[in-house]
């Protein structure tokens, strides 16, 4: 497996919030949010500096209604070694994937492209910032 944990936390909770159940943050899913803090300059939108890979995400959970969130973080890359990981064939040198699991790839590599297409629009039609009059 690889060598970084899954998913890590980026921020605790306070200790009012600990007995928060798994049940009730279901109930709340609109406390819950996936996203890239990368998206921000400066740090990560929850006082941590900015993280290195833009494939960032954090699963974030408000647990008590006021903001008071636990966060946890992996990579876009920490999750397509978790699924290589998966399928690849043991004690194959070197490794590789078996040839009945090479759908779920292309599928995998064909919905990135599309994502790096729209990427692509967004970058290729940017428009200039506005100056500011200082």
């Amino acid at each position: 497996m690889t060598k970084h944990p899954y998913a890590k936390l980026v921020k605790y909770p306070s200790s009012e919030i600990l007995d928060y159940t798994i049940e009730e943050l279901v109930n709340d899913s609109e406390d819950v949010c996936f996203y890239l803090p990368y998206q921000w300059s400066k740090g990560d939108g929850i006082g941590n500096r900015r993280p290195k890979d833009p494939l960032t995400i954090y699963w974030s959970a408000d647990v008590n209604g006021c903001d008071d969130r636990v966060t946890y973080k992996t990579t876009l890359g920490a999750l397509l070694d978790d699924t290589f990981e998966l399928h690849e064939k043991w004690f194959e040198k070197p490794r590789a994937i078996g040839s009945k699991d090479v759908p779920i790839f292309v599928g995998i590599r064909d919905a990135l492209q599309k994502e790096i297409d729209r990427l692509n629009v967004w970058i290729d039609t940017a428009k200039p910032e506005e100056q500011k009059d200082d």
